[in-house]
């Protein structure tokens, strides 16, 4: 049997001081224009994702910093919307919905020649970088 463990005391790491106190100065600016701190959650994240390329651990905790949140909290906003990238992208996000419409009009032939075509999968980014493909719902 294998055992798998985890080290729940593993935090991410910060953003440099330079980093944090600008973004920090970034992030009043975004919170003032809200009556309620919480509802500039999703203009934070777009922020983060702005300036890493996706929704970092670090991202998550900083947001939940700013806005007096729980990680998770925050987690679970950034993981509902699928505009929220948790993982690095490429330079080009290409998404193929294959719910049940599109499928029949030809969602699926696409997907899976754009997968031939790239030589990667759901979800994976080209050798390259510049490309990542992601099945989508619409």
């Amino acid at each position: 049997m294998t055992e798998i463990l985890l080290n729940l005391t593993t935090r991410p790491i910060p953003f440099p001081p330079e980093a944090h106190d600008r973004l920090q100065v970034e992030a009043r600016e975004i919170i003032a224009r809200y009556p309620h701190p919480r509802s500039a959650l999703l203009p934070l994240l777009h922020l983060m994702q702005s300036v890493e390329g996706y929704v970092s651990g670090t991202g998550i905790e900083f947001c939940a910093e700013q806005l007096g949140l729980t990680d998770a909290e925050v987690t679970a906003v950034a993981t509902f919307y699928s505009m929220y990238r948790r993982t690095n992208t490429g330079d080009y996000h290409v998404g193929v919905c294959t719910n049940t419409l599109c499928a029949v009009m030809g969602g699926d032939q696409i997907l899976a020649d754009l997968k031939q075509h790239l030589g990667v999968e759901n979800g994976e980014t080209t050798a390259d970088g510049m490309v990542t493909l992601e099945h989508i719902e619409c």
